[in-house]
């Protein structure tokens, strides 16, 4: 891992765009972002996590249900998240 990686103080993660693949499989998304904070945070236990939603894009269905999962698992875990849909 990159020198400035194990010194940061803030980490924002994108997450959930390659997700979309997954057919709205939430079980395999969830598992997927489990791992990379896992690999992100160990070595940066001090950092705060910055969790940015999926895009917005034509699939809702799909995005919704991958960012309703996101925003829980950030929730339950601590970290800060910030939604990128549109609200109307």
């Amino acid at each position: 891992m990159k020198d400035f990686l194990l010194n940061a103080d803030i980490i924002m993660l994108h997450v959930g765009t390659n997700d979309i693949s997954l057919d709205g499989n939430v079980q395999k998304f969830k598992g997927n972002f489990e791992n990379t904070v896992k690999s992100l945070k160990s070595p940066n236990r001090g950092a705060k996590l910055l969790v940015s939603s999926i895009l917005p894009r034509k699939s809702e269905r799909v995005v919704n249900n991958i960012i309703k999962t996101l925003e829980s698992l950030c929730v339950n875990l601590g970290y800060h998240f910030l939604n990128n849909q549109m609200r109307s």
